[in-house]
Parts: C-alpha cells; sequence; structure tokens
C-alpha cells in the first residue's frame, strides 16, 4: 500500500502481483495538522505551520505544559484520527470487494509524511508494517544529489517515469 500525504490532501494506492487495483482520495493533508495545533495552542498560522515542522505530533521538550496535537478536545477528532479512520475503511472496503487481505507493507511519501511521529503512529493504529518510501533508493544519481533521498520526491520521479 501506497499513501501518498500531501498538503491538501492524501491519496491510497492498494496493489499487488495478484490483487486488484484500488485507489481513492482522502480529504485531508498537512494543512489540517497545521489547523489542529492552530485550534489547541492559540497560534497563528505563521507559528503553527513552523510547530508542525519542528515537532510534528510530538510536542516542544522545552514547554512544561505538555500537549500533543493528539490531545484537542475529545469531540473534536484529529487529523491523524481521520486519515487512519479513512485508511481503515478502505482496507474493509477493499478486502470485502476483492477478497484479498494480505496487506505486506504501508509506505508513506509525500511532503506531510516527514512529520515527527506520524509514521510511528499510523503504524500503531493500522497494525500493518509502515516504512517511509524512498523513490531514489535503488536509482543512481550525481554526488550532489545523494542526501536527495526524500519521499516528497516519489510523484516527481513517477511521473518522469511515464512514457507519455
Amino acid at each position: 500500500m501506497l499513501l501518498n500525504l500531501g498538503a491538501h490532501r492524501s491519496n491510497m494506492v492498494i496493489w499487488g502481483p495478484e490483487a486488484k487495483l484500488f485507489a481513492r482520495d482522502i480529504p485531508y493533508g498537512g494543512y489540517n495538522f497545521t489547523r489542529d495545533i492552530m485550534r489547541r495552542r492559540q497560534m497563528e498560522w505563521v507559528e503553527a505551520e513552523q510547530h508542525k515542522l519542528d515537532f510534528g505530533l510530538l510536542d516542544n521538550p522545552a514547554s512544561t505544559n505538555v500537549q500533543t496535537i493528539s490531545m484537542l478536545d475529545i469531540s473534536e477528532k484529529t487529523t491523524e484520527d481521520s486519515i487512519v479512520e479513512e485508511v481503515r475503511r478502505s482496507l474493509r472496503f477493499y478486502v470485502k470487494e476483492a477478497g484479498n487481505s494480505d496487506f505486506r507493507k504501508l509506505y508513506l511519501m509525500g511532503g506531510t509524511a516527514k512529520m515527527k511521529g506520524l509514521l510511528e503512529y499510523i503504524q500503531d493504529k493500522v497494525a500493518i508494517p509502515t516504512e517511509m518510501f524512498m523513490p531514489f533508493i535503488n536509482v543512481e544519481m550525481p554526488e550532489k544529489f545523494q542526501n536527495k533521498k526524500d519521499p516528497q520526491l516519489a510523484l516527481a520521479i513517477g511521473l518522469a517515469m511515464r512514457t507519455e
């Protein structure tokens, strides 16, 4: 499975050698995480975005009042919970329609996938081994780009590989 976590939405794809192809959009992305931080911490957009980049789902270790994004009001569903719920719903639908439940790995990609704590959170809630997808892992690259193994570049390499 692939889960592309973008800025405004996420895309999920399930495929395998003898499995039906399944794809769907999930209407949550990095923007929604920033909104959660803004609401919870009463921050402006720029501050909340920086907090997301610095700490992700984790809390600032220098803070005396420990509160994670996941500690939003109980009546509000967090973005990470909404994403996990949609992934689970998609998996149930896929199993019902395709009759296949052999999910071996979930790969995260996209800019939001780099958010600290998100990979571990999704893996824990979905109970499927989860890894960051590194698109250039088996691609020869000039030395100056060797450190650019970034899950955000998966879309770019996919488009570059198209025949059209």
